[in-house]
């Protein structure tokens, strides 16, 4: 892979990241709901995501994007991320939803918005970013993209897990059957809202 100076391309993929990055930082502090302390799995997480975050900056700085067509479809994939997480912030402005790892069981169904199409929008939206990130910068910064991205999986499954044990189990169930967990289905889902009971 041919590398260019740091260049315009680069502080642009800079700039947009570190808008990223900040929303994400700032949802986890001001948005998700945790009680008293962040749960150990989501530091640990924050702890792996920040270092990916640095070394992504650090390629740049380093190295310059890559002048291809994957850096443009990137900063694509990176605009499409903060549109989403953002729509979902909004869409869960009123009913905000627990951090990740949380102890508490799942509260509600959310049918509404982002959540009409993908089951896990939040966790839809940090994938982008990281693959954005990684066709971005190249080579060096794909194996971090690869980790976040099955970690996000991962934790996406556990939260549907939950559900399936909770009262809202047949609720979510018919949701499930309409909704894709990560993929959109070509028919959103019903709109709304269904709080535990």
């Amino acid at each position: 892979m041919v590398f260019g100076p740091i260049g315009s391309e680069s502080w642009l993929a800079i700039g947009i990241c570190f808008i990223a990055f900040s929303s994400f930082t700032w949802a986890l502090r001001k948005h998700f709901k945790w009680v008293s302390r962040l749960p150990v799995q989501m530091r640990i997480l924050s702890l792996i995501s920040l270092v990916s975050y640095v070394n992504f900056n650090g390629l740049l700085l380093r190295e310059g994007a890559m002048a291809s067509p994957w850096t443009d479809a990137g900063v694509g994939v990176l605009i499409g991320s903060i549109c989403l997480f953002w729509w979902t912030v909004f869409t869960t402005k009123n009913a905000p939803i627990q951090v990740a790892f949380s102890i508490q069981g799942p509260e509600m169904v959310l049918m509404r918005g982002p959540y009409a199409y993908v089951r896990h929008p939040f966790y839809v939206s940090y994938i982008a970013f990281w693959l954005s990130t990684a066709m971005i910068a190249g080579q060096w910064q794909w194996p971090a993209a690869v980790i976040l991205t099955v970690l996000y999986v991962l934790i996406a499954r556990e939260e549907e897990n939950r559900f399936r044990l909770s009262d809202l189990a047949g609720r979510y169930a018919v949701y499930r059957k309409q909704t894709g967990m990560m993929l959109p289905r070509l028919k959103p889902a019903i709109s709304g809202v269904i709080w535990h009971t």
